[in-house]
């Protein structure tokens, strides 16, 4: 199956033929409130998304032409293989939606309603998530994974930033590494545009970590920005995309 966005929605796709809309927020349960990543995995479980391959789109719609479809596949560890599970999926932390009931074969292998390995397609913007649950019925056991295909990052002096579009076009998450213990870190715009931002000057922990949000302004018309990321002995520059260039499939 291949998923794209659509005006805020879902479309769920057989091969290359449009199946089904599906409403983001449609069939919703506990599952809107985790936070989707293997740490918030139930204890003792585990599924991977597996990368099988990447393809150049072959449409012609505009939204598609162009795009890198990545293909995934599934495996699961603490699972009982007699049960029926629930393939979630969500992407930039937008509501989950209830993908596929599967069942597992050897080796902890996802499979799909007949038997065969359940396999997602889905092309994604630089900088977008995209993450999976597998959960039981009553969600006593659930377990997350979440991949970036084309990360956005950038590096200087042995620092690095990396920034994940948590909302689609209009926000990031910036997190740094390799800054030294306690440092501040000051971030700054040097564009004409407008930067929200809980702090532009902040400490990283004692690993030499940190994370902050940009959102643009929504007055700000601008789709581009340039950051700079300044630390005791790097200043990263990072360029993030917003509004509709934001939104281009990779």
């Amino acid at each position: 199956m291949m998923l794209r966005r659509m005006q805020g929605c879902l479309l769920v796709l057989v091969g290359f033929l449009y199946v089904a809309r599906v409403a983001a927020g449609q069939g919703l349960i506990d599952l809107k409130r985790a936070n989707w990543v293997p740490s918030s995995s139930t204890p003792g479980t585990e599924v991977a998304l597996l990368e099988q391959k990447r393809e150049k789109s072959r449409e012609t719609s505009k939204e598609l032409r162009g795009a890198t479809f990545v293909y995934y596949q599934l495996t699961a560890k603490g699972f009982e293989h007699q049960a029926r599970y629930s393939v979630w999926i969500c992407v930039s932390r937008a509501h989950p939606l209830r993908f596929a009931e599967v069942t597992l074969g050897d080796g902890g292998t996802v499979l799909d309603a007949e038997g065969k390995p359940l396999t997602i397609v889905t092309p994604v913007s630089r900088g977008e998530a995209f993450s999976v649950a597998l959960a039981s019925e009553d969600e006593s056991k659930r377990a997350f994974d979440k991949v970036v295909p084309f990360p956005l990052t950038a590096n200087d002096g042995g620092c690095t930033v990396e920034a994940e579009q948590v909302l689609l076009g209009m926000a990031y998450e910036l997190r740094g590494h390799g800054f030294s213990s306690g440092e501040s870190v000051k971030l700054m715009c040097d564009c004409k545009g407008k930067i929200e931002t809980p702090k532009a000057e902040f400490a990283a922990d004692d690993k030499g970590q940190w994370s902050s949000i940009v959102a643009r302004d929504p007055a700000e018309k601008s789709e581009r920005m340039n950051l700079l990321i300044h630390g005791k002995a790097c200043t990263v520059p990072l360029n993030l995309a917003f509004g509709k260039s934001a939104l281009n499939y990779e």
